[in-house]
């Protein structure tokens, strides 16, 4: 057909041109006074800075901060879990705390609609039942604190593509216009890359594998040209489930090379998820079963209200800093990942791995 002819030929011409651009850069060698020079410049430009410790676009969360020091231009960041533990809701909290930070932000979303996470957004901001926001069952003050909501949201720099499969030429060259339009630009959220279609050259015996892996290398190619952070929402497999224990790199589902490409792998994993192995704290109590840790931790989160749930992040990859792991509450009624405080995970810490710095 007519559409599948410009598809082709844009496809064609977008390879030839980088073919292109490769060749004519190959000379642009910088040489070692050139680039000592422009790190000294940045690093005397960051000495002074308040940012100084978090020269990248915040998550919003101070002891990830601590680990990743904010998400930087250029990295390819994995986040992945198994269904259920909030994938969506994290990538939603890190693009609203980013953009109050007045950090432009994009979130394509190939699951829901734009209404879909403007209403999850708007319920995390005003505290409100996602249900009520939804089926307008909320009462008079509850309206109230939708309307200020949405108030809010609406002045922050944060774009919304709901475009179902999306083809990744088609989100590379939507990511570049916005760029453009938004100089900027400094996170791009892709939820999630088993979604995104890849119509590349590749004939029909190519695997889902292969597939995975070009789109993670395009995003990749992407962050590095457009000096902005990308995030990749990703499955989990049931390995995690079947093994037990911490999620592991190696779990991340259908591509090894989403573990090679990224710059940093974000691993969540939920409280109710068998764990196995000893308490990064060094437990006082090593006789404690599976069960009691769940007991205790169950007991503890029940203070703090209804419907809450311990996330563990785990920064499996950092190749540009620490890895380790940090605890969020997540308040699922509402969408929101907060912090726990000192207290909280001091109380905690005896029977769960992780470690917030």
């Amino acid at each position: 057909t007519e559409i599948d002819s410009i598809s082709s030929f844009i496809s064609t011409s977008q390879k030839e041109l980088e073919e292109i651009s490769s060749r004519r850069t190959i000379a642009d060698f910088k040489n070692a006074q050139t680039v000592t020079d422009a790190l000294q410049a940045r690093l005397a430009k960051l000495k002074d800075s308040p940012q100084a410790n978090n020269i990248g676009v915040t998550t919003g969360y101070s002891y990830l901060n601590k680990l990743i020091h904010g998400f930087q231009p250029g990295q390819l960041i994995i986040l992945a879990a198994r269904p259920g533990v909030g994938k969506t809701a994290f990538g939603l909290n890190v693009c609203y705390n980013a953009a109050v930070k007045e950090y432009p932000v994009a979130y394509f979303s190939l699951e829901m609609t734009a209404e879909e996470l403007m209403t999850r957004v708007v319920a995390t901001v005003a505290q409100i039942n996602q249900e009520k926001i939804k089926y307008g069952t909320g009462n008079e003050k509850e309206r109230l604190a939708i309307k200020q909501a949405c108030d809010r949201i609406a002045r922050l720099p944060l774009y919304i593509d709901d475009t179902a499969g999306i083809r990744i030429i088609d989100l590379v060259a939507k990511t570049r216009k916005l760029k453009n339009e938004v100089p900027n630009l400094g996170l791009v959220v892709v939820d999630y890359i088993g979604l995104v279609r890849y119509d590349g050259k590749m004939s029909n015996n190519d695997n889902r594998q292969m597939i995975i892996q070009e789109t993670s290398q395009e995003l990749k190619r992407l962050a590095l040209e457009l000096q902005i952070a990308i995030i990749c929402v990703a499955q989990l497999n049931r390995n995690v489930e079947q093994r037990g224990g911490n999620p592991m790199l190696s779990d991340l589902r259908e591509s090894g090379s989403l573990e090679q490409d990224a710059d940093v792998v974000l691993l969540m994993s939920g409280l109710n998820q068998k764990r196995t192995g000893k308490s990064n704290y060094g437990s006082k109590d090593g006789e404690l079963t599976e069960e009691s840790r769940l007991s205790v931790l169950q007991t503890e989160l029940s203070k703090l209200g209804p419907n809450i749930q311990l996330v563990n992040i785990d920064v499996a990859k950092n190749r540009a800093g620490q890895i380790g792991s940090v605890y969020l509450l997540f308040k699922k009624d509402f969408g929101s990942f907060i912090e726990p405080d000192a207290a909280f995970i001091e109380q905690i810490k005896n029977y769960r791995g992780g470690n917030n710095q």
